[in-house]
């Protein structure tokens, strides 16, 4: 893994553990999942640093598809849509 993809992937890791994990656990677990998600990594490491924000991605996707039941219909949504979330990703900020 590319030294990118690996500071994203702490990003998310970090987020899931200092920022989620007692408030958004549903959040936090999604986090994790895209830490771990090669995919979604290198679609994150597609757009400028300051659009791979995980509230960002996580807006992204809620806005477009509302909420998501669990971290496995979450990545499918973004493999399935990336160039959609990518285009309200870079449109908004947090």
């Amino acid at each position: 893994m590319s030294e990118a993809l690996k500071r994203i992937a702490q990003r998310y890791e970090d987020f899931a553990r200092f920022e989620a994990w007692d408030r958004l656990p549903l959040y936090a677990s999604i986090a994790e999942a895209v830490a771990a998600d090669p995919f979604t990594l290198r679609f994150l490491a597609s757009l400028p640093d300051a659009k791979q924000q995980p509230n960002l991605l996580l807006a992204a996707v809620r806005y477009l598809y509302v909420t998501v039941a669990d971290r496995g219909g979450f990545l499918e949504l973004v493999r399935a849509h990336a160039e959609e979330i990518a285009t309200v990703m870079a449109a908004r900020s947090t």
